[in-house]
This record gives structure tokens, sequence and C-alpha cells, in this order.
């Protein structure tokens, strides 16, 4: 919700010229001192598409974005101090703000793990906190898409319910990236990137012990190891480096990979017996890439650790340019 009010509440150069109220900026990672209770952003960042606190996931409506910003509130009064939905707002203009995100409109509820903090659960608006107490969460606010300046910001009331203090802590709110496109095939089918083609020939999942023929691995209470056999063949015009972390798996959607296992990570060496592929032998743990010669194959084996409660998992290369990430290739292996 946007909400439109007076310049002269919000605007700070009319507040500390015209009505002395002082004006305090400051930084993410600051702690900053109120009359009340200190408060520190922790971190801020906008997110685009989907957001989720790990329990509870909002989609973003088209043409908007989601900020959140984590902080922490101590009381530092000797008095329980109450604390209320909208004592934070996220200010876009100088005569508009967005209050938090909360279970009235939205019935989802954005929380951290240990603590309900700031849109609170139920009917309930509001929390305590004892003098000395601390309580971390999260806000989360929905702006326009095109919203490009966003600051957080604490008024301070007095007891005639004036203005006597605001404080400010500026939030960069960078423009949306790009949507790569995203190319997506099945096992057995040949993909075509700008450099190289590359083929998923199988994918195998165990969940007791994995043996390559000369060496084994354990698979850990909680696992699961997907070995995922891969053919690369050179398009380019140049001998091609191919790096250990080209292919990564994610699982259940997520933004959190899995890179695939290695002799530095695990003291293990995962081989083909036609020669080591993404999993290099003992020649040389920090310099993890091989060579693919122009117009050469090359196949081997990627093996992979992820949690055994994985519902899916997604074989992931995301190619890259001068830079910047252009296109995206998967193929589910789960």
């Amino acid at each position: 919700m946007i909400i439109a009010i007076a310049a002269i509440i919000l605007t700070g150069v009319i507040l500390q010229a015209v009505f002395g109220v002082k004006i305090r900026t400051g930084e993410i990672g600051e702690t900053v001192e109120t009359k009340w209770f200190n408060f520190t952003v922790h971190e801020a960042y906008v997110v685009d598409g989907e957001y989720s606190d790990g329990e509870e996931t909002y989609t973003v409506p088209d043409g908007s974005r989601i900020v959140v910003a984590e902080l922490t509130v101590k009381n530092t009064t000797n008095d329980t101090l109450t604390m209320y939905d909208d004592d934070f707002v996220l200010h876009l203009t100088d005569t508009e703000y967005t209050e938090p995100l909360d279970a009235r409109e939205y019935g989802v509820y954005f929380d951290t793990p240990s603590v309900k903090m700031f849109v609170f659960a139920g009917i309930d608006q509001s929390y305590n906190l004892d003098p000395g107490e601390s309580a971390r969460g999260l806000l989360v606010f929905e702006i326009d898409a095109g919203d490009r300046n966003a600051t957080l910001n604490y008024q301070e009331i007095n007891e005639n319910g004036k203005i006597s203090a605001q404080y400010n802590i500026p939030i960069p709110v960078p423009a949306p990236a790009a949507k790569l496109p995203v190319y997506a095939y099945e096992i057995g089918e040949r993909a075509e990137t700008e450099w190289f083609d590359f083929t998923v020939d199988a994918v195998a999942v165990i969940d007791d012990t994995y043996t390559d023929g000369a060496q084994s691995y354990t698979v850990r209470a909680g696992k699961l190891i997907v070995i995922v056999d891969i053919t690369i063949e050179n398009t380019s015009g140049y001998a091609l480096p191919m790096y250990a972390d080209d292919f990564v798996i994610f699982t259940d959607g997520g933004i959190d990979y899995t890179e695939p296992l290695d002799a530095a990570q695990n003291g293990k060496y995962f081989d083909t017996a036609g020669g080591a592929m993404f999993t290099f032998p003992e020649r040389d743990d920090y310099n993890d890439y091989f060579e693919v010669s122009v117009g050469a194959s090359r196949t081997g084996r990627l093996v992979f650790e992820i949690d055994a409660d994985a519902r899916s998992a997604e074989l992931n290369y995301l190619e890259v340019d001068d830079g910047k990430y252009i296109a995206e290739y998967v193929v589910p292996v789960l």
C-alpha cells in the first residue's frame, strides 16, 4: 500500500529548518540511537519474482518488487516498550511511503525462525520489549518496479504528539536484472551453447556407497549422491577451458546451488575410466580446469552431494559473456 501525505511531514529539510526537528541519517550496519531504543539495519535487498523466508512464499505481482530489511531493535529505557507494525516505513519520495506487508492484507507471515517481529501473526500488530531486551526480524515492503530511491524511516513522536526527530537509512534499489533466456533439455538431448555443446548421457542417484571402481565414498547421513555422466564438444574456434563449477545443481527450485565434489573438498577423486574430467586428478586442487581442443569431445562424470529430502534437482550451466550472464541451460536430473 503506497500512502501519500503532506510534504511538510516527510521532507527532512523542512522539518529541520522550520520545526527544528533533528534529522539523523545512518547507513546499513550502523547502530542508530533514538530516544527510546537503538536499531540496526543488518542488511537490505531487493527481490524480484518470488520471496520466501523458508516457510512461507509470496509471489510478487507483475510491476512490483519486494524490499527486505533485517533489523534489530533494543529497548534502551527502564520501562517496557511497545513497538507497532508501522513504526518503520519505507519512503519512496518526499510525499509517499509504504508500510510493511502483514497478514491482515496478504495472509502471509514473513518472519525469522526465532521471533515474529515486524509483520505480526494473527491480529496482533504490536510487540513489547522489556528494558534491555532486543528483537530481530524482517521488514518486508512491496514497491513499484520503477522505484529507484528508498529510505527506511522512523519518526520520533514526543509527548505532545509532535515529531521531535527523524531517522533515515537509505536502502539501495538497483534496477531489475534483465531476465535470462532459459533453455531446458532432457537427459540424452544435446544442448547447444555459444561455445560448446553438451549432453547429459545418464544420471544415477545413490544413497549408500559410491565407487568408481578404484575408490569409494560413503554417502553421509541425510544426503544423496547424484552422478551425472556428461559429454562436452567444443564448437568454438579455440581451445576451451572448462572449470570445476561450470556445472552446478539447484534443488527444489531454490537459490542455493551445489558444486561437484572434488579432491580439495573431500579427499576423493571421482572419474570415469577414460580420464578425469570434472573432478580432476591430483595434479592441482587449486587450478581446477581442463581444456577441450577445437572440435574435440570429452566424456566424464559430475558427482554431486545433495540433501536426501530434495524433491527435485536441475543441472545448471550459466553462460557468461564479457562478465555478464547471457543465458541459462538446465537439465532435470531428479
